[in-house]
């Protein structure tokens, strides 16, 4: 018997839209929040509905996009998957 037989299998849907809006305004509570609607509206589109790479494109955009506020330009951030 394969193991994968024995192994027990989750298959998980990506998150909707307003899910993944929802997930990163709930992240940002509590937080000093210089990062704009469109911007999360990037992020969550570029996820396609993957919760790690809306969390790691909403920290990379605090991160990085500090150094751009106010500049009046919008930055995009790139999400790559791990391989």
């Amino acid at each position: 018997m394969p193991l994968q037989d024995r192994c027990f299998q989750v298959v998980l849907e990506p998150l909707e839209f307003k899910d993944s809006m929802k997930l990163l305004q709930r992240n940002l509570q509590g937080r000093e929040n210089r990062t704009g609607p469109p911007v999360l509206k990037r992020i969550a589109c570029q996820s396609k509905g993957i919760p790690r790479k809306l969390i790691n494109g909403l920290f990379a955009e605090i991160a990085f996009g500090e150094e751009d506020y106010g500049s009046g330009h919008d930055k995009k951030v790139n999400l790559r998957a791990a391989k």
